[in-house]
């Protein structure tokens, strides 16, 4: 996701990235990550990965070819992982790294002992991976040490499906979703690691929501692998890519509008006297959601990368937690998706689907608007949220526009270090603007 935080962003911070100076704020910029990127590898010097991820070219002359970093997740002081897509193609391409186009990751470990670990894993099932140098190993998507099981036990269970295959997504060590025939059908298939054990199975969810008529694709099981699932592949992409295409504003529109329906069908089934939902009520997700949802926890993360956001990051932090808690005093909790976004929302023929309910838990509703408000507010795109909320109360539901407020900042808050888990090129200028955006909703 490519960030770009539209109106939340005050004058004076576009001054300094962007409109006069433009040009001198854009070397600034650069300036900012490069000393950023120099300060991490100080901070952490056991981690010898992060200078082949910050150095030019580096990490493309240790793989042996031209790539682009899709993703990186770092444990200060343990390990850091990247994603990576070989360049010249559109993201697509094989796991195996047989296609034209390969995904692949790296990985760094202060401990090289883990290191054979995942050598030995990948040549138990067959899987591409070679250790660079101590510490560091890099290897295909099919030898990712979380899902390199699952993988195999997939390709050996349906080959002509893997053989097929054509990955849209992969986040190292957490999930691969690809796209691929079975049985005469393009499917999508998600892959999840080994361990990986949802408190609420998804297939059954999914029933579950189909059956009282909020619109998702239903998902079946993969025969043989206990952690992967399938559905009809469905529609022409989703309304975060529908928003940012060039097309008629009123078809995005209508889209966000129907998700807001869907949405508030969703919510309506937190009232339903039923065993799965009152799971959702009891379990794991709704004791953890606020560990999830604190403020403090993802201005510690904003710290820990741009140490001089540290301060902000904390302040806001400590503003925005009495406002969720207020928030949730005045609603009546309920089901929700957990990790609602435009690109959750699929669109086509006139229609919307919801997917991804990996993350369905119990809280305030307007937890779901404020985090789909955030991302609409980075991709610059504020009326999808507009649409989104008339569509939800036209379908009968309310919606605190305080409480919206705080969870939207809560959400910017959360999501403030995409930039850098992206890689985007000025990535400290990227956290810094979503920052202010947070602030500039608090202030509403």
């Amino acid at each position: 996701m490519t960030v770009w935080v539209g109106p939340a962003v005050s004058a004076g911070d576009m001054g300094r990235v962007g409109g006069a100076g433009r040009h001198t704020g854009a070397m600034d910029a650069a300036a900012r990550t490069r000393a950023a990127e120099r300060a991490l590898e100080r901070a952490d010097p056991a981690q010898r990965a992060l200078p082949v991820l910050f150095t030019a070219g580096a990490l493309s002359r240790a793989v042996g070819r031209d790539v682009s970093v899709t993703r990186i997740r770092y444990k200060p002081g343990a390990s850091v992982v990247v994603g990576f897509v070989s360049d010249g193609g559109d993201g697509s391409g094989s796991a195996s790294g047989s296609g034209s186009v390969e995904h692949g990751w790296l990985a760094g470990y202060h401990d090289d002992a883990k290191v054979d670990k995942v050598l030995r894993d990948a040549e138990a099932v067959g899987a591409e991976a070679r250790r660079i140098a101590p510490g560091i190993v890099v290897g295909t998507a099919a030898a990712d040490r979380t899902i390199a099981t699952p993988f195999a036990r997939l390709r050996d269970a349906h080959p002509e499906l893997v053989a097929s295959a054509r990955v849209i997504r992969h986040n190292p060590m957490r999930r691969l979703v690809f796209r691929g025939m079975d049985a005469g059908q393009q499917v999508a298939v998600k892959v999840t690691p080994r361990s990986h054990r949802p408190e609420l199975c998804a297939v059954e969810l999914l029933e579950f929501l189909g059956a009282w008529g909020v619109p998702v694709l239903p998902l079946r099981r993969m025969r043989g692998v206990r952690t992967a699932v399938a559905s009809e592949w469905w529609g022409d992409g989703d309304l975060a890519g529908a928003a940012g295409a060039a097309g008629a504003a009123s078809t995005v529109s209508a889209a966000a509008f129907a998700a807001g329906e869907a949405l508030a069908a969703l919510h309506v089934l937190g009232g339903v006297d039923d065993p799965l939902v009152q799971r959702v009520r009891t379990g794991d997700a709704a004791r953890h959601a606020r560990l999830r949802t604190s403020p403090a926890r993802a201005a510690g993360a904003i710290g820990a990368i741009v140490p001089d956001l540290g301060d902000r990051a904390a302040r806001l932090a400590r503003v925005l937690r009495p406002r969720l808690e207020a928030a949730r005093s005045r609603c009546q909790p309920t089901l929700l998706h957990g990790d609602f976004s435009p690109d959750q929302v699929l669109v086509g023929a006139g229609q919307t689907r919801l997917i991804d309910f990996d993350a369905v838990t119990w809280d305030a509703p307007e937890r779901d608007l404020g985090s789909f408000a955030a991302v609409a507010l980075m991709l610059g795109r504020p009326e999808l949220t507009e649409s989104l909320v008339d569509g939800y109360r036209a379908a009968g539901r309310s919606v605190d526009d305080a409480a919206l407020r705080a969870w939207t900042a809560f959400g910017l808050l959360g999501r403030a270090v995409e930039p850098f888990r992206e890689y985007e090129p000025q990535w400290v200028a990227g956290i810094t603007r979503i920052v202010a955006a947070a602030e500039a909703e608090v202030a509403r």
